[in-house]
């Protein structure tokens, strides 16, 4: 393909994938809360089993796959019913520009924090990766995302640099956070935070934007 073409396809795409800001809003916010909530849970069950009062704990790097496919799920699906609703399919050139910008992030911390969990390495500092990597994974989609994901993004970022510096400077209370803590901080309070703050209007989203198109 001529690289020239190939720019200007790109360019059309963000076009297009910052035209869906509102949908993609709206579609965050729900995901958001189901995330944080999911968060905050697994982070109590992670640390103690509800159901075990002498206190075993469980694998934490498999309690937050479980989190993280879950969260995965339910988001496909309201992406899912926000292109059915615009008459679009899923799987656009948009959706697959997203993924390029979102995946390189994750396979990193992914990766990178199942070899550290292979040789027995500390789960905050999986945590403190986790949390770094899911920042940048969302600040790479600053082109084209809301701004509300991009500053979730820089929170993330910011939040786990500092709880990694804290840690390694045995700083007071953050340097002290359990692993589990952290993953509910993060994971579990800023996402429930953003929930708060965005609209979930995903049919009222999805029809404006149609209105738009037929303007």
């Amino acid at each position: 393909m001529d690289p020239l073409h190939a720019a200007s396809e790109n360019l059309r795409i963000i076009r297009q994938l910052m035209e869906r800001a509102t949908v993609y809003r709206a579609v965050s916010g729900p995901t958001a809360f189901v995330a944080g909530l999911a968060a905050i849970l697994a982070a109590v069950s992670g640390t103690y089993h509800w159901w075990d009062t002498g206190g075993t704990r469980t694998p934490f790097f498999e309690t937050w796959m479980a989190v993280l496919t879950l969260v995965a799920f339910f988001n496909t699906l309201l992406l899912w019913r926000g292109a059915r609703l615009r008459g679009e399919a899923l799987f656009t050139q948009g959706f697959r520009l997203a993924m390029r910008a979102l995946l390189p992030p994750l396979a990193v911390a992914f990766v990178f924090s199942l070899v550290w969990q292979t040789h027995g390495g500390d789960d905050h500092w999986s945590a403190c990766l986790w949390i770094s990597g899911y920042g940048l994974a969302l600040l790479a989609t600053r082109d084209f995302a809301p701004r509300s994901i991009v500053r979730l993004g820089g929170a993330f970022l910011i939040a786990g640099l500092v709880l990694a510096l804290a840690r390694h400077g045995d700083l007071a209370i953050l340097g002290s956070l359990s692993s589990h803590a952290a993953m509910a901080l993060t994971f579990g309070l800023f996402h429930l935070l953003y929930a708060a703050c965005v609209p979930w209007k995903i049919g009222e989203a999805a029809r404006q934007f149609s209105g738009n198109q037929s303007a």
